[in-house]
């Protein structure tokens, strides 16, 4: 069974509260449950978040990450702030700018934003220089 929703206990064993959303505290870790309500994944994240595309944003200490559906770390925990995969991207944030990664954690298009939203219908909207336009997934034109 995959991993439906995060959940959030001070036990790997002993759920303390489920839902859709991520739920976390300085003492609680965050793990996923299946559809049944099984454990699937361990808590052991300070944050999860839903799965979008296959993986989900996770947070330890002050960086954030990507796991897949079996626990396994696919991008290292490196970002100040991450949105969920759209369009085979995510926008995340390093060093105060924006740019996007893909599923395997390699940097499409660097970060030089001052803000980046997530991808729709092939357009992202970004603002950079103090104007908002919109860029290119450049993985729909390979």
């Amino acid at each position: 069974n995959s991993p439906t929703n995060p959940i959030t206990t001070n036990s790997p064993t002993n759920p303390v509260t489920t839902n859709s959303d991520s739920i976390g505290t300085p003492t609680l870790k965050s793990g996923y449950i299946d559809k049944t309500g099984k454990l699937v994944i361990i808590p052991n994240f300070d944050t999860a978040t839903s799965f979008s595309e296959n993986l989900a944003a996770v947070k330890n200490g002050n960086k954030w990450g990507y796991s897949n559906s079996t626990g396994v770390l696919i991008i290292e925990l490196k970002f100040d702030v991450v949105a969920p995969f759209k369009e085979g991207l995510a926008a995340v944030k390093i060093d105060d700018k924006w740019g996007y990664t893909d599923k395997t954690g390699k940097t499409i298009i660097p970060p030089e934003f001052e803000q980046a939203k997530s991808f729709t219908q092939g357009l992202a909207l970004v603002k950079i220089g103090g104007k908002w336009g919109y860029i290119r997934n450049i993985l729909q034109w390979r």
